[in-house]
């Protein structure tokens, strides 16, 4: 990709939340720890040194750098700056950074060390670091995306014991279980009656439960949607998230599947970007069965789950061994 192209990429950034999204996907690849978004308009980090780690600011700017005061001096003001050891100041408007701009900050805050990067500067930077950047339509969602693929790849018992690689490489072999549909007449809803169904169908819409026995590969199909959903969004110009919730996840979060969502999220995103996600992004939630829970805990998750696909634009999948209690006050597309 040539330069202009890539100046084009990076000026078409309009909102300072994605810049800072950006920076520090970039600052994880450059290898730089702690990495810590403050006041939503700057991010802290920890650069490994020979003798003691160095703590280190990054600014990131929209604005013209060239009069006595700007909003980052403001933003300096709030932060404790003796503990830095140098800010680096980023500045994303074609103009250069002023001289005089320069001067006048440093005389401001002698303690820190200032130090610069243009647009070219943090092409650059990518370049070296994060090349990818470039060939990803969303680098905003990449990070959770490839969490994604790694968790689900890792989420195998039997991966955990010392087996020779052969064996350990027929665990990745995922062998098509035979989906049927069923379907109840719509005159007498006693009588019901089954039809063979194609997983691509609920990769592309709806809302379903998945029934069977144990063993069946219930759980295995859903982990199957959610890597599908993610190869697809290179090709989709409206994105999906697939969200793996299982039992524990629930537990873990008071019982909450609001709270287990967030939960997931943040593995990958900061509390700053959730109303992005909620907003530009459709969600399929694919839940790993809630048969465990009492009668009255299944009832509330279930409300909870219809709310939020009411609320949001989100989708769910629900593996059950029973689905007579998920049927009702749910609005699935089939059961299957």
């Amino acid at each position: 990709m040539t330069s202009p192209n890539k100046k084009a990429i990076i000026s078409a950034i309009s909102n300072l939340g994605d810049i800072l999204i950006l920076l520090e996907q970039l600052l994880r690849k450059a290898n730089l720890s702690s990495i810590i978004r403050e006041f939503d308009n700057v991010i802290l980090a920890s650069e490994n040194a020979s003798f003691s780690p160095r703590k280190l600011l990054f600014v990131p700017s929209l604005e013209e750098l060239s009069g006595k005061n700007s909003r980052i001096h403001e933003i300096l003001k709030k932060l404790d700056i003796e503990r830095f050891d140098v800010a680096y100041i980023i500045s994303l408007n074609r103009k250069e950074i002023s001289d005089y701009y320069k001067r006048n900050i440093q005389a401001q805050f002698l303690s820190l060390r200032f130090e610069y990067w243009n647009l070219n500067d943090l092409i650059e930077k990518i370049d070296t670091h994060f090349p990818e950047y470039w060939g990803h339509t969303d680098t905003f969602i990449k990070p959770y995306e490839d969490l994604f693929i790694s968790e689900v790849e890792e989420d195998n018992e039997l991966k955990c014991l010392k087996l020779d690689k052969k064996y350990i490489d027929m665990l990745d072999i995922f062998i098509e279980p035979r989906i049927s549909i069923i379907i109840s007449d719509e005159k007498d809803s006693s009588i019901v009656f089954t039809r063979s169904f194609n997983r691509e169908k609920i990769v592309a819409s709806g809302n379903y439960i998945l029934t069977g026995d144990a063993g069946t590969g219930k759980s295995t199909l859903q982990k199957k949607i959610g890597k599908e959903i993610v190869i697809r969004n290179a090709a989709r110009d409206k994105k999906t998230l697939p969200i793996l919730i299982r039992q524990l996840d629930i537990v873990a979060n008071s019982d909450s599947i609001e709270k287990a969502i967030d939960s997931q999220l943040l593995k990958a995103f900061t509390d700053f970007d959730l109303k992005k996600v909620f907003r530009d992004y459709e969600l399929l939630i694919l839940i790993d069965s809630i048969d465990e829970f009492s009668k009255d805990k299944k009832a509330k998750i279930l409300a909870d789950i219809q709310r939020l696909s009411t609320d949001f634009d989100l989708r769910y999948v629900i593996s059950t061994r029973d689905d007579h209690y998920l049927l009702d006050g749910l609005e699935v597309k089939k059961g299957i």
